[in-house]
């Protein structure tokens, strides 16, 4: 080949640095564009959660009384601010609580329901999922054999987001129908993404990105670090949203923080594992509207922007949960929690009820011939834990599955939280709720 063709073929076909339009905003900037009273917006929890984005959403709203519906797998502090701050009309959602250190219900969303201030449509884990999937790829409904026979299918039935019907092809059997869920805007958080929004991040998915495919005006897209098309191209295995879907992407550091970040095999992005104590404190706070709301000020009203949230919590609390975020930082932890364990302690009532469940769990799983079971949350989850290391030690081959996307983990010691980042090396499949 002559030397002019090839030295014109490496012009046309050598892969650019970076490519496609410039979406990159700042959070302040990206929320006041496209988000707008009325509105359906999906809060994300696609691996990392979108706190960074949430805290934007209040400072801009806070006390104007937008109306929003926000649709969202599970709703707890922080985001309680939204309900605090008279942000919310409506939520759609599978929970409502707080999550660690055991689950229970959320003091001041409680009331804001009774009163009728907030209304509640209630999902499973799946369905909700489900309609976001069925929006993304533009069918009106997804079929499905949850909800049927349950409260939930009468609520939803008469709200007119669920029918059962006969199956069409005539199988005898009855089938849910759960009807596409299309929000204006999907707010997400995610590890990197390049100028043009092609968004990669780490498994587990959670409830995957479909909402911010279904999206009508498209998707706010927090990332940890900006990158070039070149490292997305490199990383292509890892992209799972590409940046057709959206509409702005804004680099905010610890941007999930009091959530963490999976670290992935890839250098340039370290993990940071859940701020526990500052979960445990938010919690506490929020128990009560007046010190909530002091909370709610000085961590969100009065913190103009990521940056500086980031230097208000120090950089001595970043490295902590940096450093947490390795594989093996439960060996360390379980050292200090070594003097707590001694071999006379009173075992407590809890703890028989614990390991009651877990027998009678292991003796179901032999009775029935179960290879898989879904861990339940609380001391359900501790149950199933246990009882998945004793069948395993006799010889019976069983998978944890945990519903975010966690398949045939084993959870490690001195962290009973049913989604604790630090299991996540130990699973067999990372993946998402419809997977799952």
């Amino acid at each position: 080949m002559r030397p002019e063709y090839t030295e014109l073929l490496r012009r046309r076909l050598e892969l650019p640095l970076a490519e496609g339009p410039d979406k990159t905003a700042t959070l302040e900037a990206a929320v006041r564009r496209l988000v707008e009273p009325g509105q359906t917006l999906w809060v994300g929890a696609a691996h990392g959660r979108p706190s960074a984005l949430v805290r934007e959403l209040t400072r801009q709203w806070w006390g104007r009384q937008p109306g929003f519906t926000l649709a969202l797998t599970g709703f707890g502090s922080p985001l309680t601010a939204l309900v605090l701050g008279g942000l919310v009309r409506r939520l759609i959602t599978t929970f409502v609580g707080e999550g660690y250190p055991f689950p229970v219900p959320q003091a001041l969303v409680g009331p804001a329901i009774l009163s009728g201030a907030v209304s509640v449509q209630n999902w499973s884990m799946l369905t909700l999922p489900l309609r976001a999937l069925a929006g993304a790829m533009g069918v009106p409904f997804m079929p499905t054999r949850s909800l049927l026979g349950s409260s939930m299918e009468e609520d939803n039935a008469r709200d007119g987001d669920f029918v059962a019907v006969d199956d069409p092809l005539g199988s005898g059997e009855r089938v849910g129908l759960v009807r596409a869920l299309v929000p204006d805007v999907a707010l997400f958080h995610a590890w990197a993404a390049d100028r043009a929004g092609n968004v990669l991040t780490a498994a587990p998915l959670n409830e995957n990105f479909y909402a911010a495919m279904a999206a009508r005006r498209g998707a706010i897209v927090s990332v940890e670090k900006l990158v070039s098309t070149a490292f997305i191209r490199r990383h292509a295995g890892l992209v799972r949203l590409p940046g057709q879907y959206v509409a702005a992407v804004v680099e905010a550091p610890f941007g999930s923080h009091p959530g963490g970040m999976y670290g992935m095999d890839v250098p340039e992005l370290e993990g940071y594992a859940e701020d526990l104590e500052f979960i445990v404190e938010l919690r506490r706070a929020f128990r009560r509207a007046e010190t909530a709301e002091a909370w709610v000020r000085e961590w969100m009203l009065e913190v103009p922007d990521q940056a500086a949230y980031t230097a208000k919590l120090g950089y001595q609390r970043l490295m902590e949960i940096k450093g947490r975020a390795a594989t093996d930082a439960w060996v360390a932890e379980l050292e200090m929690l070594r003097d707590n364990l001694g071999p006379d302690d009173r075992v407590t009532p809890g703890e028989r009820m614990v390991v009651t469940a877990a027998r009678l769990l292991g003796a179901k799983v032999r009775a029935q011939g179960y290879r898989t079971f879904l861990a339940g949350v609380g001391n359900s989850n501790l149950a199933a834990w246990l009882a998945a290391y004793t069948l395993k030690a006799d010889g019976v081959d069983v998978e944890l599955m945990a519903e975010t996307g966690m398949v045939g983990y084993l959870p490690r010691p001195a962290e009973p939280f049913v989604f604790s980042f630090r299991n996540f090396p130990s699973s067999k499949m990372l993946t998402d709720i419809v997977h799952v």
